[in-house]
C-alpha cells in the first residue's frame, strides 16, 4: 500500500491539472487608427463615430497554446473564448454576444503567430435564421484582422446568417449602407499571449477531483495505521 501512495497522489494532481488544462490567450492589437469614416446618416442598428484615439482589439483563448509550424488553415475548434472591442464597444462569447467567423492562423517555429486572417462579429441586433435578412435589425460589426492591418465596421446589414444550435451565428454575407461607420489602420497588430486564467471546473470534473483527493486520503490513513500498529 506504501507504494501506491505515491501513485495515488500523482493520479489525484494529474486529474486536478487536466480540469484545469493549459489555456492560452493571444490578444491581437492593432495601433490607434489611422482612416476614418463615420456615417452621418445613421437610422436604425447601433450608430458609431470613430475617432483616430481609439485602437481595435480582438482577444482569443485557445485551449491550449497554438503548436509550432501550425499550416494555415481554419482553427475555430481551438478556439474556447474570445473577445473583441472596436474602441466603442466590446462584446465575449461569454455573453453570447460575439461571434466567429474566421480564424486562420499560422505559427512560427515557436509557435507565434505570423500569418492570421481573424474575423470576430459583435452581434447587436437580434440574430436572424437563414431565409429571413435584411431587417432594420438584422445589423452586425466586426473587428478584422489579418498580420498586416485591422479594421473595424459597425452597423452593417446582415443579408445571410449561418451557425447552429452549438455555435452562435454569424453573419456570412453583409453589406454596408448609410448608417455604416469603419475605421483601419495599416501595420501589423502587436501579439501577445499569456496563460488563461484557468476555468471553473464542471461538475464531473469536481467529482473525478474529488474522488481523487479522498483515494489519496484513504491511502495516507491507512499508512499511518500500519505504522502505529
Amino acid at each position: 500500500m506504501k507504494s501506491l501512495l505515491p501513485a495515488l497522489a500523482l493520479a489525484s494532481a494529474f486529474i486536478a491539472g487536466d480540469a484545469a488544462a493549459q489555456a492560452t490567450t493571444y490578444t491581437f492589437l492593432g495601433q490607434p487608427y489611422d482612416t476614418v469614416k463615420n456615417s452621418n446618416r445613421c437610422t436604425v442598428g447601433e450608430c458609431a463615430i470613430y475617432s483616430k484615439a481609439m485602437r481595435p482589439k480582438i482577444s482569443l483563448t485557445f485551449s491550449a497554446p497554438l503548436p509550432a509550424n501550425l499550416m494555415p488553415g481554419d482553427h475555430r475548434w481551438r478556439v474556447i473564448g474570445f473577445s473583441v472591442d472596436d474602441g466603442i464597444r466590446s462584446a465575449s462569447s461569454y455573453t453570447r454576444t460575439a461571434a466567429l467567423q474566421t480564424v486562420n492562423v499560422a505559427t512560427n517555429g515557436a509557435g507565434v503567430p505570423v500569418e492570421y486572417d481573424i474575423q470576430v462579429q459583435r452581434l447587436p441586433g437580434p440574430p436572424y435564421l437563414d431565409g429571413k435578412p435584411g431587417g432594420p435589425d438584422s445589423r452586425f460589426s466586426y473587428v478584422y484582422a489579418t498580420d498586416f492591418a485591422m479594421q473595424a465596421l459597425t452597423n452593417g446589414a446582415c443579408m445571410r446568417w449561418a451557425g447552429n444550435a452549438s455555435q452562435p451565428q454569424y453573419c456570412a454575407e453583409g453589406i454596408g449602407d448609410e448608417g455604416v461607420s469603419s475605421a483601419s489602420v495599416a501595420g501589423s497588430p502587436t501579439v501577445t499571449r499569456a496563460a488563461a486564467i484557468a476555468s471553473i471546473p464542471t461538475l464531473s470534473e469536481w467529482a473525478l477531483i474529488v474522488f481523487g483527493m479522498i483515494l489519496t486520503g484513504s491511502a495516507a490513513v491507512y499508512v499511518q495505521r500500519q505504522r502505529t500498529e
